[in-house]
């Protein structure tokens, strides 16, 4: 039976396979009381998941965003305590221009492993975005604490310091960005605005 139902899937577009299968074999191993189909859906579940996040990183790196969330979402389904797929869609929703759906992604990150430095970096970076400057100094803080050679998070650091009007805070900040990354053009812009002896 769960065959048949793999194959009803391949008719059904991408977005939608992974789901139709999962559910198809939730169904299946419920109507049968057949522990065999958990068994057969706990193994297949990696493998549907993993086909949804080779199309959606082929759907990132070439820009495409709407799509690549999309696919990162169907993945986050079939395996929604995949901290790497997570983040994924919260960069991709991010990009996409879809701040709401990218918090809520990355939020989850951070319940499934608080020690993900990506993502509060992106969580900080959609904070100073929204001007919610104390949030993305938090939220940088936490980023760096995590992995204090994050440079990013340094310059974002930096830029909420700045925006909220201490460029003496700020200057250490883009100071260690460039330390870590020499070539960080938005650190050595902001620092260069600075007044000297800040």
């Amino acid at each position: 039976m769960l065959t048949r139902f793999s194959e009803m899937s391949s008719s059904l577009p991408s977005p939608y396979r992974a789901a139709f299968l999962l559910a198809s074999a939730l169904f299946t191993g419920t109507v049968t009381g057949g522990f065999l189909y958990s068994v057969v859906l706990l193994g297949h579940v990696p493998s549907v998941a993993l086909e949804y996040l080779n199309e959606a990183e082929g759907w990132l790196q070439s820009g495409e965003f709407l799509r690549a969330a999309a696919a990162y979402r169907t993945a986050t389904i079939v395996a929604p305590d995949d901290d790497r797929a997570l983040l994924k869609l919260g960069l991709a929703a991010y990009e996409a221009g879809l701040p709401g759906q990218a918090k809520e992604a990355l939020q989850k990150v951070i319940v499934v492993r608080p020690t993900q430095a990506n993502a509060y970096y992106l969580l900080g970076l959609i904070a100073l975005n929204e001007g919610t400057l104390d949030e993305a100094i938090r939220l940088n803080e936490l980023a760096i604490r995590i992995r204090p050679e994050f440079a990013e998070a340094h310059t974002n650091l930096g830029t909420a310091w700045l925006r909220k009007g201490y460029p003496e805070k700020a200057a250490p900040s883009f100071r260690q960005a460039l330390q870590i990354n020499p070539f960080l053009d938005a650190a050595r812009k902001n620092l260069d605005a600075i007044k000297p002896g800040s």
